[in-house]
């Protein structure tokens, strides 16, 4: 009797589902973007639609990938939630293939029109899907590679900064407005090379300054390497004093000279102290073993830097302006740059050159 009015009360609930299906009400959980009213009755989340939005507008042109989709948003300063701002690749796909955004949903495999206000309009999910093509991955891609993609922010909003083709042939600039900005010019591709070439001729080396260098370098390893050993002997001896002073309290307590709260207390305070010093320890092991090859990395890059800006292959090499440049901004047509460490010291250093009565920074 009791399994009969389970099954009973659950084909009611079912049937109860079902009719409200029909009816145009969802039954079930609410995908993001909504949220129900006092009465039970769909209405938009404003804040979450704009996020999906943004993303249907962006994916359904057919020319970036789920990851790169991730980013951008995320770059724009569309949050998903305020615990995960940045939205999951998985996640994003299945909103962007949720035909609830459209007025439309399925339930146990029907399709009904909901009583409620779409996001988005049907081509827009039509586009979306198209995009996805085969194995998921967008079916129409730009020919065109821009270079500074993904690099500018607007200077002035902080969205991203976006690339057109004009004419077939010139590329234009321009930020993407998603939030209220004057910044509405278009700049040409070309300014901004003029731009780049100066930031990175201020912290390119030649192969003089780079071989120069890496004499230096190779010379400050003995010193370096000298102090390295001095400390690790140093902490290496304190770990030892540290633990023999452990041992003796535990034997102090054993022996009943020292209660079990005294004994408690020092116990884990030394034991902190020992760790951090086995981390510290560690640590200049670590710095030792990797103190040439980043150096010689760092240096490798900013004649990296240097090549690229006299020969202006940014297309191919585009990587490198990620490396050295910081959040680089563009409002009104002009740049606006820092650099990553340590290649701001590079542009103090060679700054100096230039001070001395140095005719070229590059020679």
């Amino acid at each position: 009797m009791a399994k009969n009015y389970i099954d009973n009360l659950s084909e009611e609930v079912k049937k109860g589902q079902k009719e409200s299906a029909e009816q145009g009400f969802y039954p079930a959980k609410l995908p993001y973007g909504y949220c129900r009213g006092e009465h039970k009755e769909i209405l938009i989340n404003e804040k979450e639609a704009a996020f999906v939005k943004a993303a249907f507008e962006f994916y359904s042109v057919g020319n970036i990938s789920l990851r790169n989709l991730v980013k951008k948003l995320n770059d724009d300063g569309l949050k998903f939630k305020p615990k995960t701002p940045m939205i999951a690749k998985t996640t994003l796909e299945l909103m962007l293939k949720r035909l609830f955004y459209t007025g439309f949903y399925e339930y146990k495999g029907m399709i009904y029109e909901g009583k409620y206000t779409p996001i988005i309009s049907q081509n827009q999910f039509k586009q979306a899907q198209i995009s996805f093509g085969k194995d998921n991955k967008p079916k129409f891609r730009h020919t065109h590679q821009f270079v500074f993609a993904g690099l500018l922010t607007c200077g002035e909003c902080g969205c991203s900064i976006t690339a057109d083709i004009k004419k077939g042939q010139y590329v234009y600039y321009r930020c993407t407005n998603h939030r209220p900005c004057s910044q509405n010019n278009y700049i040409r591709e070309e300014d901004i090379e003029i731009q780049i070439k100066k930031a990175l001729d201020k912290i390119g080396i030649t192969q003089k300054h780079l071989n120069s260098l890496k004499t230096a370098l190779k010379e400050s390893f003995s010193d370096e390497n000298a102090y390295n050993k001095t400390q690790t002997k140093q902490i290496s001896e304190e770990i030892e004093m540290m633990e023999a002073r452990l041992k003796q309290m535990y034997l102090d307590k054993l022996d009943g000279n020292i209660d079990n709260d005294l004994w408690l207390e020092y116990r884990n305070k030394w034991s902190m102290e020992i760790s951090s010093l086995k981390t510290k320890l560690e640590a200049h092991k670590t710095a030792d073993l990797k103190y040439m090859d980043k150096g010689c990395e760092l240096l490798d890059l900013a004649h990296q830097a240097y090549l690229l800006a006299q020969k202006g292959d940014y297309k191919n090499n585009s990587n490198i302006l990620f490396k050295v440049l910081d959040t680089p901004t563009l409002k009104d047509g002009k740049l606006s740059y820092t650099y990553t460490k340590p290649f701001n010291l590079f542009a103090e250093g060679l700054k100096c050159t230039v001070d001395l009565g140095r005719k070229d920074s590059n020679l």
